[in-house]
């Protein structure tokens, strides 16, 4: 990577073709940024704009999130950056959380091209890199690449970014992907260029970045192996440097995202589509090592520039990912084809070189009225892109739907108590209610696999036969629900989870009932979230699948046993509890919370120690007989001390290698002199 052409030279050009790049965008994406709600609320987006509600309604307590699965700590739900600036922005100027997140993602958007073209522009030169960002911004080449892709988002000359952040909800990740270049930046300056001062930028963007996404980590550790090929090779002072950023970019981050969350992230991503780690993953990341090398040495020797490297590598391994994927049905990680972005960005800056490289070899007259003509191809793209991207954002009346009128019920119906919300209306339901449920969202966060099995058990009643309701009300009281909502056909709700919808008609009474939408009450001895009961009926064994209920029916037998002490559960906040009961000897306590290391329990001042049973939830051995009184709080434990110190490390050391890398470099310079 060496610039051709001193960005320094025609600041006043550089502006404007980067603010042209901002207004196309923007105009493609212009519904966005006044946008409560889009015709697409079937995306996932509804589960990122709950949580920054969540955040937005409780900034003084976002140490546990109680709202989904039983509970989780906050951050494990899902990387904050975006919810929590979502949340601020909701917060300090008052607009609506579903605002808030459309005017950030729409800015994140339309900010994407702008800082392809910064990273284009600093290193190789600006009019290359505005065809760049002209070509990420208006064409779509996965739709040439992939018949599937293709006929979803309608062809090349629609903008699949556009589709996957509207229609699929990805803001997180298209956020990443606008970040992904000012890092690439930022660790060229700091390790290529040793400019000490984008050591801390380097570390800050990059920690923003992983914050963010998981996939755009991914997507940018896969451009980060691509820079490093074509621009590191075997200067060690470099590779120096970027090891430090790396280190502390973490340091800086692991607050929110801790050793465990990292573990519980990996585990999930591989139980999302069933693409676990094996050994012909080491196969295939042995062949490819090799196919890298032989690359690398060709294009070195071929005097091809660094840039150019740098494209082809980046689109070798996202295209491997995602077209291996498309192509052959290669699973190289998990969810291949959330890559494609990444894919179009290699795809841009590459097709872009080689075109560069035969326009300097044309005539000056020539080359300029090519330009011209394609400038001027441009504009029916455009007008294209706009109407599409307007087609696609068409703004809707939420409140006519199911997802918010099975809310509001909820909320009315059950304020506190733990309820099952199904399919799209489960992941819209804590925008408007802090209503906990036994399910939620989103993969890469779900605190127990048990969690998986007892979703799929309720929808489908596969191998339940008669038994289909039994198993079901077996697993929800398990869990702590007091009530469940079932869509039927007739649903606005988009997934039409159930199998049989209308498996608890006549057997649950109903609670509301609107056209195909019911809610119907489950009956219990107690409703409460912790309950005494016997030793032996603790869940010791986890089942291997919905129909496999036999460890769950002593546990539930006990929870209706009306020879049990009712035990009171009440919140005292959103990460603590007291629980007042009474006790015989040979009983436990089980706590229908998700169990974690962060929680402790104490009896009169006495901590003790809290077990986990096989569904994930919390069992406590008071040691008490007659009235127990016992306190829960969750501060996440040891792991939560470490990384808070960890991070301190992180941000002392960002502010103090630049001093030092800045002394060396002076005190090599005088050595010279």
């Amino acid at each position: 990577m060496r610039k051709t052409e001193a960005l320094g030279q025609g600041h006043g050009l550089t502006f404007l073709l980067a603010a042209a790049l901002f207004g196309l965008n923007a105009y493609i994406a212009g519904n966005l940024f006044g946008t409560e709600f889009t015709r697409q609320y079937g995306s996932i987006e509804s589960s990122f704009i709950s949580y920054a509600a969540y955040a937005a309604r409780n900034w003084d307590d976002l140490t546990w999130y109680p709202s989904w699965y039983g509970g989780t700590p906050f951050h494990n739900v899902y990387q904050p950056g975006l919810h929590l600036t979502v949340a601020a922005l909701a917060s300090l100027v008052h607009l609506t959380p579903q605002h808030a997140y459309h005017l950030i993602t729409g800015l994140t958007y339309t900010l994407g091209p702008v800082t392809l073209f910064w990273l284009c522009a600093s290193i190789v030169q600006r009019w290359y890199a505005f065809a760049v960002g002209l070509v990420y911004s208006l064409l779509s080449p996965i739709a040439l690449l992939s018949r599937l892709d293709g006929a979803d988002v309608g062809g090349p000359f629609h903008p699949r970014r556009f589709q996957i952040l509207v229609q699929y909800g990805e803001g997180p990740h298209v956020t990443a992907l606008m970040l992904l270049p000012v890092v690439i930046l930022c660790l060229y300056r700091a390790s290529v260029d040793r400019k000490p001062l984008y050591f801390p930028a380097a570390c800050v963007v990059l920690a923003s970045l992983v914050l963010t996404n998981w996939p755009g980590t991914v997507g940018l550790t896969l451009a980060i192996t691509a820079f490093c090929l074509s621009e590191v090779g075997e200067k060690r002072a470099a590779w120096a440097r970027l090891g430090a950023i790396a280190a502390v970019a973490y340091l800086l981050a692991c607050r929110w995202i801790p050793p465990s969350t990292v573990r519980l992230v990996f585990g999930d991503a591989q139980q999302s589509d069933g693409n676990h780690f094996h050994a012909m993953h080491l196969v295939y990341l042995g062949g490819l090592a090799i196919f890298l090398l032989l690359a690398h040495i060709v294009l070195r020797r071929t005097g091809a520039p660094p840039f150019l490297r740098f494209g082809i590598y980046f689109a070798f391994l996202t295209g491997l990912v995602t077209l291996g994927h498309a192509w052959f049905g290669l699973n190289l990680l998990p969810q291949p084809h959330r890559f494609q972005l990444e894919l179009e960005i290699a795809i841009a800056i590459t097709g872009c070189f080689l075109v560069k490289l035969v326009w300097n070899r044309m005539p000056r007259r020539a080359s300029v009225l090519l330009g011209a003509m394609l400038l001027l191809a441009a504009i029916p793209l455009i007008r294209s892109n706009r109407r599409y991207a307007r087609n696609l954002s068409a703004p809707m009346d939420m409140t006519q739907t199911s997802e918010y009128k099975m809310a509001k019920q909820f909320a009315r119906l059950r304020p506190r108590d733990r309820v099952f919300a199904p399919g799209n209306i489960s992941y819209w339901m804590n925008l408007w209610t802090d209503t906990p449920q036994v399910s939620g969202c989103c993969d890469q966060g779900v605190p127990d696999f048990e969690h998986r099995v007892s979703d799929y058990a309720i929808y489908s009643g596969d191998g339940a036969g008669d038994r289909d309701v039994e198993i079901s009300l077996l697993w929800l009281r398990a869990y702590g629900a007091t009530a469940v909502g079932v869509d039927g056909p007739r649903s606005t709700e988009m997934y039409k989870p159930f199998r049989h919808p209308f498996k608890f008609e006549g057997i649950l009474p109903v609670l509301w009932r609107d056209d195909d939408d019911a809610i119907y009450d489950i009956p219990a001895q107690y409703r409460s979230l912790a309950h005494v009961i016997p030793r032996s009926a603790i869940i010791t064994r986890a089942p291997v699948n919905g129909p496999d209920v036999e460890p769950l029916e002593p546990y539930v037998t006990a929870l209706e046993d009306p020879g049990n002490a009712p035990a009171r559960f009440q919140w005292t906040s959103h990460h603590s509890a007291h629980i007042s009961t009474s006790m015989k000897v040979g009983q436990v306590l089980s706590v229908q919370v998700s169990y974690d290391p962060g929680w402790h329990a104490t009896v009169n001042r006495t901590r003790k120690p809290i077990m986990r049973d096989k569904i994930g939830q919390m069992v406590v051995d008071p040691g008490c007989e007659g009235q127990c009184e016992i306190e829960m709080q969750y501060d996440g434990g040891t792991e939560a001390a470490i990384v808070a110190v960890a991070q301190l490390a992180g941000v002392l050391l960002m502010l103090a290698i630049p001093v030092w890398l800045f002394g060396a470099k002076h005190g090599i310079q005088s050595t010279k002199r």
